[in-house]
């Protein structure tokens, strides 16, 4: 007996069923350490420790200003758990007009580009996938928003040329190891070419209605998102920028804390100068009026005993 032919709607609800087994393994993962990032923590913590040294020495950034970064570094970790977490129950929207429509090429590159701009700046592979499978991409100006002031904020302990500065969100290869690396880097590079694909609108083809332009777009993400390796590097993303996270988020803390204590002395200092100038002063006048040169606390008699 003949297989039934499944409908158009059965065929849309098995795919979106895939879509969310897709997203929801992703989200298993993060539960699964592989990285041994434990091995290096003590490593890293005493490179980070004079890090921090050189920091405070050379660094004028104010306390009010590490706290301000600190704050950033807090939020992306935040968003990145939250997004990690929405993988499990995810909202899946229809593929949107300019995706299905190949006269709206201009809104297509210019939506594309900004997801290739997260994967430019690396470490994006769990949110660019969380986008292009649920398909809202009414978020997409908020994750930039919020990525462009993280990189803002790391690029200001991780100059190339000031090679003794902390480094935040780097040593990836290091951190994961070559293997690790070496498959992240590939499904970066997957990626990158469905980004292309969807920015081109390489998928086009003449009678193709709606309907079946949705399917030959999703079997496309499908296929970075379904390939064996693709979890795992999901999951080498997410242990990495968590352990990264708090890392950085620890030596903005130290950082800060010294920069308090400079600011805590500064103020002292100048309390201090001040009240001397003023006793100064007093004394000339108490010397003037009385003739007197007279000490209220003598020395050696305002320390304790």
């Amino acid at each position: 007996m003949p297989k039934k032919k499944k409908s158009k709607k059965e065929e849309r609800e098995e795919r979106e069923e895939l879509k969310k087994q897709r997203l929801a393994a992703i989200a298993q993962k993060r539960e699964e350490p592989i990285i041994q990032i434990d091995s290096l923590s003590e490593s890293l913590r005493e490179e980070d420790q004079r890090n921090i040294e050189y920091m405070a020495s050379e660094e004028s950034t104010t306390s009010a200003e590490l706290d301000a970064d600190e704050k950033i570094i807090q939020k992306e970790k935040n968003a990145y758990q939250k997004e990690m977490d929405s993988f499990r129950e995810p909202v899946i929207y229809d593929v949107p007009d300019f995706l299905l429509d190949s006269e709206r090429e201009d809104e297509r590159r210019e939506i594309m580009e900004k997801l290739k701009f997260l994967l430019k700046h690396r470490f994006s592979l769990i949110t660019i996938a969380d986008i292009l499978e649920t398909n809202d991409y009414s978020k997409l100006d908020e994750i930039i928003e919020r990525k462009e002031s993280t990189y803002t904020a790391i690029e200001k302990y991780s100059a190339e040329e000031e090679k003794s500065k902390i480094k935040l969100f780097s040593g990836f290869k290091r951190v994961v190891g070559d293997d690790c690396s070496r498959i992240y880097a590939e499904q970066e590079d997957r990626m990158k070419a469905v980004l292309t694909i969807l920015t081109e609108g390489k998928y086009f083809k003449e009678g193709l209605d709606a309907e079946e332009l949705t399917k030959i777009i999703e079997d496309i993400v499908a296929s970075v998102i379904d390939h064996p390796e693709f979890n795992l590097a999901c999951q080498i993303e997410a242990e990495f920028m968590m352990f990264d996270a708090e890392r950085a988020e620890k030596a903005l803390a130290d950082l800060r804390s010294r920069a308090e204590l400079k600011e805590l002395l500064g103020e002292l200092r100048t309390i201090s100068r001040t009240a001397a100038e003023r006793a100064h002063a007093y004394s000339v006048m108490e010397k003037l009026i009385t003739g007197r040169d007279r000490k209220i606390i003598p020395p050696g008699e305002g320390e304790e005993r």
